[in-house]
């Protein structure tokens, strides 16, 4: 058994893709012998609140909350600052862009540090305190992993830094173009922690080989079979098309709608912010019936998934999309429900959507087996066919994920 304190920003009761990894992995890792504290922030500023997470925490876990959120990150709360997104254009306020130009020049690596005191200074009381026998930091934010990195030289224990997205290489950072500083700065301190890491643990092979060297290991981030217990498929009397989550730099979903646009069926957008913006810009969606809901809690999402004929799956469009293997993603395969993917068709995602014969992939919307497969599906499932996807995806499942995981910590925990 080994003693692990955890350092996440996400963590219940935030809701939405960046909670779930952890969340997964940590009632697994306790039923396996560990003994789990985590420390996170009481109440950050996060996007989305999702109370029913915390009743699926584990009686045994201890969980520290310490810190409060910073002015940047409540500026992030109203709405100046997106999340997921830095780019600015014209239209946005002086303000706006402002504070754009700040966050992506100047807070780095990310606007979480603020947080950085206040968790050095329970990491330190926790440590001083029991003996520990690893540190595990997860990001984003990746500033976390500034916290592991100290602690790690401070105490001289072994240290777990977990990449659920790229940092150098992320998204947002290389579709808004910070300065040259900028990014060496990022490039040093990524170095840095993967290098100095005991272990690192990744959540996709392509991300795994755009860091630096290090000692790096892949664990997907699956899903719970626990999640989709009670939750059965029942045919609609409408063909149910539905896009879960946000969308970010880098996703298009006007394309797509455009072309669905004659279809007699119903498009659904589910927790997805600024969605009235995207179809404002969009053409007449025609027959395409748009339904807009808010965020749900994460078994009523997962229900949404199941009680569905196809889902939608965007692929951020910018050269390091080969490597984005998102929560939403496996849930997605769990559910049953045909896949249709517009992304990178080399991209690990589409090689998993593949290999499960979970669905149709293509580079983008405009690409002519789009309509037929919507189509196709429609017909079929106007005929009463079984719209399921077959295949065995229980190797993705959390606990196999765990399992591998828990080899590791043994490996570097001693």
């Amino acid at each position: 058994m080994s003693r692990i304190l955890i350092l996440t920003y996400y963590f219940p009761p935030a809701g939405g893709a960046a909670v779930q990894r952890w969340h997964r992995f940590i009632p697994a890792l306790i039923t396996l012998g560990h003994q789990i504290s985590v420390i996170c922030p009481n109440r950050g500023a996060y996007p989305y609140l999702d109370e029913s997470l915390l009743r699926e925490l584990p009686n045994e876990l201890r969980v520290i909350r310490t810190g409060r959120s910073s002015l940047l990150a409540n500026w992030q709360k109203d709405g100046l600052l997106p999340y997921g997104n830095l780019n600015s254009s014209k239209n946005d306020s002086i303000l706006r862009r402002l504070l754009i130009w700040i966050r992506l020049n100047l807070v780095i690596p990310d606007i979480r540090i603020n947080w950085l005191p206040a968790a050095l200074t329970a990491a330190c009381k926790e440590l001083r305190r029991f003996d520990y026998d690893l540190i595990i930091t997860t990001g984003p934010p990746h500033s976390t992993h500034l916290c592991g990195l100290f602690l790690s030289n401070r105490f001289r224990k072994p240290w777990l830094a977990d990449f659920r997205d790229p940092w150098s290489r992320i998204h947002y950072l290389y579709l808004a173009n910070p300065s040259k500083i900028t990014m060496k700065i990022h490039r040093y301190l990524e170095r840095k922690v993967v290098n100095s890491a005991s272990a690192v643990s990744v959540i996709s092979h392509h991300i795994s080989s755009e860091l630096p060297d290090g000692n790096k290991h892949i664990f997907y981030n699956g899903y719970s079979d626990k999640d989709y217990s009670g939750i059965e498929y029942h045919k609609a009397n409408v063909f149910r098309i539905k896009y879960i989550g946000q969308l970010t730099a880098g996703q298009n979903i006007k394309p797509l709608l455009k072309k669905l646009s004659d279809l007699d069926a119903e498009f659904s957008f589910i927790g997805t912010n600024g969605i009235d913006g995207y179809l404002s810009k969009a053409n007449d969606p025609g027959k395409l019936k748009i339904i807009r809901k808010g965020f749900l809690k994460h078994k009523e999402a997962i229900s949404e998934m199941v009680n569905a004929e196809l889902l939608v799956l965007i692929i951020n469009d910018y050269p390091g999309s080969k490597g984005m293997l998102t929560t939403k993603l496996f849930e997605y395969l769990a559910s049953r429900t045909p896949i249709l993917c517009l992304g990178d068709m080399e991209s690990e995602a589409a090689q998993l959507i593949c290999s499960y014969d979970a669905g149709l992939i293509v580079q983008d919307a405009d690409d002519p087996a789009v309509l037929d497969f919507v189509k196709r599906s429609i017909s079929a499932w106007q005929r009463d066919r079984y719209i399921r996807n077959t295949h065995d995806c229980s190797d993705l499942e959390s606990s196999r994920q765990s399992a591998i995981l828990d080899k590791l910590i043994r490996s570097i925990s001693g």
